[in-house]
């Protein structure tokens, strides 16, 4: 965001001058701004990266996602980390994985932890107390808390589409606690600045560390090998 900003205002003096984002904070301009700049400015956002998806909607859906979910679970974390480890093939097979049956087994998983509606009338009391609560500070907070902001410039998303399935994987993400990008193969794609995907909080192990300067320049260089690109990357360091 700071680099776009100073962008805006060097561009005066230097008008050829090109602006390159990686992982900008989310909503952080207005849409004529965020817009206006496409021509020279490019933004990176490496899957589900944490930083561009921040914005006060944002954390508040996830907020109320995960109070839901706390009164709708019935089994403990451990049972469900259990079920998902002894469920899955992903986590002990060093072979390629069949995603249906990945997803078969997830959503059993998801129908025997959670059920349909929150199991506490005492929970969903103060939970709809809260909500009130919380509807009457937005209300006080007037317009200035309702004003869309957007990231700028032309979006690509650096998209998570497949993982080679390897024995070197299983260990990486028995070390990491699965916050490892190993094996991920990624493809680019143009998305819009007000884009869906942008608009939630994507709850996943590395929706942190996909903010790292180092995983994004290691997944720009696969990409630009896979493209057939001259990286100038190399050169400059």
């Amino acid at each position: 965001a700071i680099a776009t900003l100073l962008s805006f205002m060097f561009r005066r003096d230097f008008p050829t001058l090109r602006c390159i984002n990686y992982g900008p904070p989310g909503y952080s301009f207005s849409w004529d701004l965020a817009t206006s700049c496409k021509e020279w400015c490019t933004s990176f956002v490496l899957d589900s990266d944490l930083v561009p998806r921040l914005s006060l909607d944002s954390m508040d859906t996830l907020r109320d996602e995960v109070l839901e979910l706390i009164g709708r679970i019935q089994i403990s974390k451990f049972q469900v980390a259990r079920r998902i480890v002894q469920g899955s093939p992903s986590w002990w097979s060093c072979r390629d994985v069949d995603l249906e049956q990945e997803g078969d087994v997830l959503r059993d998983v998801i129908s025997d932890v959670l059920s349909d509606d929150v199991q506490s009338l005492e929970y969903q009391n103060q939970l709809d107390h809260f909500h009130s609560i919380q509807e009457e500070r937005k209300q006080q907070r007037g317009v200035l808390r309702s004003v869309a902001l957007y990231p700028p410039g032309k979006m690509v998303h650096l998209l998570k589409t497949h993982e080679v399935i390897s024995c070197g994987l299983r260990l990486a993400k028995c070390t990491s606690c699965c916050t490892t990008n190993h094996g991920a193969q990624y493809t680019p794609v143009w998305m819009e600045n007000n884009d869906d995907s942008l608009s939630k909080i994507v709850v996943s192990p590395t929706m942190g560390t996909d903010h790292f300067p180092n995983r994004m320049y290691n997944v720009l260089e696969q990409l630009a090998t896979e493209y057939g690109l001259d990286s100038a990357i190399h050169a400059q360091c």
